[in-house]
């Protein structure tokens, strides 16, 4: 989702979409669902605009450049896998309290 609404909104900017795509449509889906949740509707409305902005993102990019994509992949990755640390070192995936 991030990749698409990022590819989505580098396409509206007039640039290409490169290994800050991910970044910038997690940001945007940040704040899409900030400004929706506030609808009536709430977590259907959040579920509806954010699915609309991925088809945003499916529309306004004619193709991902490879390199764009194994970059946006990579950096995808290595933040997963440091918001996965906590949980790791845990051993469990539950509320990390003391």
């Amino acid at each position: 989702m991030a990749l698409l609404a990022g590819a989505g909104a580098a396409r509206l900017a007039g640039e290409p979409p490169g290994w800050r795509a991910p970044a910038a449509g997690l940001s945007a889906a940040l704040i899409v669902a900030s400004l929706a949740v506030r609808l009536p509707g709430h977590g259907a409305t959040v579920a509806v605009a954010l699915a609309l902005l991925c088809l945003a993102g499916l529309v306004t990019r004619p193709s991902l450049e490879p390199r764009a994509l194994a970059g946006g992949a990579l950096v995808g990755g290595g933040v997963l896998l440091m918001a996965s640390l906590p949980f790791l070192s845990a051993g469990r995936v539950a509320a990390l309290t003391s």
